[in-house]
Formats: C-alpha cells, structure tokens, sequence
C-alpha cells in the first residue's frame, strides 16, 4: 500500500485536450459528439500566435453541446 498514491473520498474527472492552431478540427471531432451532459469538465487549450485573437471558444460553442 505504501507504493499507491492517496486517493481522496471525492473524485473529480477531467478532460483535458492541447492542440495546435491546426488541431482546431481534431478538437471539435472529438468535443462535438459529446453530450451537454458529459460528466467532467473539460479543458480545451491551443497554442497559438499570441498577436492574433483566439477563436476556440466561438467556434467549439457552434460546433459542440
């Protein structure tokens, strides 16, 4: 036992995905088909040039629950 991490009574899943500005259609092919009510929060992050505004949001809003 002393080689397992502790575990708390509450667990909290999270989905976590990293793309490129490329990824953007990975992303929501992965998001779009998930259920409004998927249970965990999810985290959804893009690198990209930092002069242009992100346009992540908008567009998953349109393409996902």
């Amino acid at each position: 036992m002393g080689d397992q991490p502790a575990r708390s009574e509450h667990t909290f899943p999270v989905l976590v995905l990293v793309s490129s500005t490329g990824g953007l259609d990975a992303l929501a092919r992965v998001l779009g088909p998930l259920p409004a009510g998927f249970p965990a929060a999810m985290i959804a992050m893009q690198h990209t040039d930092p002069s242009h505004p992100s346009e992540l949001a908008k567009i998953l809003n349109r393409q996902t629950a």
